[in-house]
């Protein structure tokens, strides 16, 4: 003990640091995370980074993020990061095509999947945490009812499109378009129109005025996310709309400003903190060769607010 105490000491006076790499190199590990995710200016995202860094680090790791620009063969291409020695374990926040898994199993990756129909973590062949956003949709549904919401607006990502696909990867417009048929809310092909993750903010508002345009009985639009809400809601008011009375708004994921912009941004919300720490702990276990395959569920809810409370 006497001797270690030396030795922390002059290390201490002499300002010596660890050099991960070159321990890295000694026990044949990186001691760093593969982060990928859609988008780091994405504040849903950020998020994910700032948390996991943050506990990882706990842990004696390092985590590098990689934008896979929600393009599904750059995150097939970024899976692969550990095959190339650049990390110990990948972790993906956005993953849409469990179909092409397979070439992955048995490699220490950790995937966060969204799951509608509860089907997804069935087919996953890899360890994940599922996101269940199925009992969040359907009660999204009987809210704008009781709000006397009429005509529902899809602005929505290539991947959710609910109309024609209907698969299990065709993300919430399979579920969104079963659980309307049943409701007195109106949503048919010309009340939705597609932008994609990666187009910019004029985009966003290029597609909302077109869709408000060409169908002005529309009062209520659901948004992909949260991240393209603002230009929406600017394309809404200069058609001379307003967020909470003529218009409502409802989107995804629940970034601190939702609470603050025209009142507050009804969400579905996923709850970053208990997906964060599932996440670790299927890292965790696959670090310490856990073989087998593990699987975690983490429901969303449904958070209202004033952009969806209009008055009968």
């Amino acid at each position: 003990s006497e001797t270690r105490e030396r030795i922390e000491r002059i290390a201490k006076e002499v300002g010596y640091r660890v050099n991960r790499h070159a321990q890295g190199l000694s026990h044949g590990k990186t001691r760093t995370i593969g982060l990928l995710l859609n988008q780091l200016t994405n504040p849903f995202f950020g998020s994910y980074v700032s948390i996991l860094e943050s506990k990882f680090e706990s842990f004696g790791y390092h985590v590098s993020p990689f934008e896979t620009r929600a393009d599904v063969a750059r995150e097939q291409e970024l899976l692969s990061l550990y095959r190339q020695g650049v990390c110990d374990l990948v972790i993906s926040l956005a993953h849409y095509k469990i179909s092409l898994d397979d070439e992955f199993k048995g490699q220490p990756i950790i995937v966060r999947v969204n799951d509608y129909m509860g089907t997804v973590s069935k087919l996953c062949p890899l360890s994940h945490v599922v996101v269940d956003y199925g009992l969040a949709i359907r009660q999204l549904i009987p809210h704008l009812e009781s709000a006397a919401y009429k005509r529902l607006g899809l602005i929505l990502h290539r991947a959710n499109e609910p109309f024609p696909p209907r698969q299990v990867e065709a993300g919430y417009g399979t579920l969104l378009y079963e659980v309307l048929a049943k409701s007195s809310i109106e949503c048919g092909p010309t009340q939705q129109i597609v932008a994609h993750e990666r187009e910019p903010m004029q985009a966003w508002f290029d597609a909302a005025t077109t869709l408000l345009s060409r169908d002005p009985s529309i009062d209520v639009l659901l948004v992909h996310t949260m991240d393209q809400i603002v230009p929406v809601i600017e394309a809404a008011k200069r058609l001379g709309r307003t967020i909470g009375k003529d218009l409502g708004i409802v989107t995804f994921d629940d970034p601190a400003m939702a609470e603050w912009i025209e009142g507050g941004i009804t969400v579905i919300r996923e709850p970053t903190l208990q997906v964060a720490d599932k996440l670790i702990e299927l890292a965790m276990a696959r670090l310490d060769h856990s073989p087998k395959r593990l699987a975690m569920k983490v429901e969303a809810e449904l958070v209202t607010r004033a952009s969806t409370r209009k008055s009968r």
